[in-house]
């Protein structure tokens, strides 16, 4: 069971760090854009 429970909990982190990733890159992308209109 408590490897069960450490695999949800990579899983869970692994999937955590993408959203955190893909949310980085397009505000990045968002903030170059805005600076371009400028």
């Amino acid at each position: 069971m408590a490897f069960f429970a450490e695999l949800i909990i990579t899983v869970v982190k692994m999937v955590f760090l993408m959203a955190v990733a893909v949310l980085g890159v397009k505000a990045g992308h968002a903030l170059r854009v805005r600076k371009e209109k400028k």
